[in-house]
C-alpha cells in the first residue's frame, strides 16, 4: 500500500482537475466579504456610530462611511431590507 504525502495528493488532484486553486479560493472569499460589507454598509455605519467615543469608534466610522455611501448610492440597502422582509420573523 502506497502512502501518499500532501504533495502527491495535490499533484493527483491537479492532474484530475479536482480541487480549487488557492488564489481562486482567496479571491472568492475576498469578494464575499466585499459584497457582504456593501449589503450591510448602512447597518455597519449605524452600529459604528453607537460605539463609545474613542479611537476604535473613529476607525469603525471611517471604514463604514464609504461602505454606507456606496450601499445607498447603488440601492443595495434596499435589497437587504427586501430580503429581511421575506425572511420569517424571529
Amino acid at each position: 500500500m502506497k502512502t501518499l504525502v500532501r504533495d502527491d495528493i495535490e499533484v493527483e488532484r491537479e492532474a484530475r482537475s479536482c480541487g480549487v486553486v488557492h488564489r481562486r479560493a482567496h479571491a472568492t472569499v475576498i469578494w464575499f466579504y466585499i459584497v457582504a460589507a456593501l449589503f450591510n454598509g448602512e447597518a455597519l455605519l449605524r452600529e459604528a456610530e453607537l460605539m463609545p467615543y474613542g479611537y476604535g469608534r473613529d476607525i469603525a466610522v471611517a471604514a463604514a462611511r464609504p461602505l454606507a455611501a456606496v450601499a445607498k448610492l447603488t440601492g443595495v440597502g434596499r435589497l437587504r431590507a427586501w430580503s429581511e422582509r421575506l425572511s420569517p420573523s424571529k
